[in-house]
């Protein structure tokens, strides 16, 4: 497939784990080798933390794993998370403030439809043997919500064929978020299913009620949240670095091991919330491009660094995000201007690409124009479609979406590169590393490629 579309070599995306290099400092060694070999030029991702350098929250959080290990039910079966709409809602609110007048950065906003229904999330805990188990969540509404809303809180759990309740409320709006507690000692060193539940009150509007907060205490000791993520990798690593001097100097190490490759592009969606955690920070980010830049630079000057891959930012679910040309333009406000080579591009959309792409790539070409930037490039550095699994196609349409994506970018001259990320479907793997399917739904296998290049033009 790679000849047909070039006779020369394709360029490959290579993403680097922080927490691979710590176990072994050669662990990239032959694969960068081998490509180089070949005349492979090579895109690298900076975009993952280690454990011990993530900036994911010391104390457990069953709010934090919402994404990745509770699964949201409602009356007429499975709701997706980063739902919102009839069948109910299960997704984060961010930056949201709450009937106390806080606000949060961050809560897991959950409701039923106004029709009534439920949406109860379920989650596997072991709890931990020979200590005292209890635990707490906070449950509320948002500020403004309607008075007269009513809604039943509550924490159950699996036994045999009922849900003994641990803990519940019924509440309203009444300016105060309010705690629940259940001691679970009894279940020490047992696997529970734990179901976290919102139930409407019947008379009473429906309005979205929140999940604040969730979370164990152990002998009085909060449950750290490395000793029940463990090998989770894909929860860790969407939260930023907590030291940006240190992922720049991780960076750094890598630019300078490795000065054959082409650019370094800097994280992985940081315009959305689910990459980006608790919540988008563009100063934040802004001040980790800035370092990453300058630290890349000195190790290799030939190194270009690219900011992104933004996301569309126009979706709602799991990615909730700001849209690429605000992020861009903020970055822009904030100075990140002169820290990056080109900007990198993650193009998902819905329909034909011609009632999507075109203006999503103006109006990153014009904040770059406005500010300035009128030569730096565009790189597309994630499109595609997957053939197996939610939202698959055919490979016969996955072939025709990739002629169609070649020949509409080959006209947008300021796009200087695209990278096909889909060509191996994603699984439901906890380790990164193997989120790719390895063979079709027929069971034929899929080519062994994470992301390649189109060849642009002529």
């Amino acid at each position: 497939m790679l000849r047909q579309l070039s006779p020369s070599p394709v360029p490959l995306r290579m993403t680097f784990y922080w927490h691979d290099l710590a176990k072994n400092p050669d662990y990239y060694d032959s694969q960068v080798t081998a490509a180089t070999q070949a005349g492979v030029p090579i895109l690298g991702i900076l975009g993952y933390s280690s454990l011990s350098e993530s900036s994911m929250p010391v104390v457990f959080d069953f709010t934090e794993i919402s994404p990745f290990n509770i699964s949201w039910d409602t009356p007429t079966g499975l709701l997706p998370w980063g739902s919102e709409g009839v069948q109910g809602t299960a997704k984060y609110l961010w930056n949201v403030k709450l009937e106390d007048g806080q606000t949060y950065p961050r809560v897991v906003g959950v409701s039923p439809t106004a029709e009534g229904g439920f949406v109860h999330g379920g989650v596997h805990f072991q709890v931990p043997a020979g200590h005292s188990v209890v635990l707490w969540a906070k449950v509320g509404f948002q500020q403004g919500a309607n008075p007269a809303t009513r809604a039943n809180f509550s924490i159950t759990y699996l036994k045999g064929t009922g849900f003994p309740t641990l803990a519940s409320i019924q509440k309203g709006p009444d300016r105060a978020l309010v705690t629940l507690t259940a001691d679970i000692s009894n279940l020490a060193g047992t696997s529970v299913e734990l179901f976290f539940n919102v139930d409407p009150v019947p008379g009473h509007p429906a309005e979205p009620a929140i999940w604040q907060a969730a979370g164990i205490l152990v002998d009085g000791v909060p449950l750290p949240m490395s000793q029940e993520v463990g090998t989770n990798l894909q929860a860790v690593i969407n939260y930023p670095p907590k030291d940006p001097d240190a992922f720049a100097a991780y960076a750094a190490n890598l630019a300078g091991r490795y000065p054959q490759i082409q650019a370094w592009e800097v994280w992985n969606e940081p315009n959305t919330s689910f990459f980006w955690r608790p919540a988008v920070d563009v100063e934040a980010y802004t001040n980790l491009l800035k370092k990453t830049y300058r630290a890349v630079k000195a190790a290799n000057p030939k190194s270009m660094v690219l900011m992104g891959g933004l996301s569309p930012g126009d979706r709602s679910g799991t990615a909730d995000s700001v849209k690429v040309a605000d992020f861009l333009n903020q970055v822009y406000q904030r100075g990140g201007g002169a820290f990056f080579d080109a900007v990198a591009y993650h193009a998902y959309g819905d329909g034909a690409l011609d009632d999507w792409l075109e203006d999503a790539l103006l109006g990153i070409r014009y904040v770059m124009d406005s500010n300035g930037d009128v030569s730096k490039p565009v790189w597309i550095t994630e499109m595609g479609c997957y053939t197996n699994g939610p939202g698959s196609v055919s490979d016969d349409w996955q072939t025709e979406y990739l002629n169609q994506a070649r020949n509409f970018l080959a006209r947008i001259p300021y796009v200087e590169r695209v990278y096909w990320y889909t060509l191996r479907d994603a699984s439901i793997s906890t380790n990164p590393e193997a989120n790719y399917g390895l063979f079709r739904a027929d069971g034929t296998p899929k080519p062994a490629v994470k992301a390649f290049s189109l060849p642009l033009g002529n």
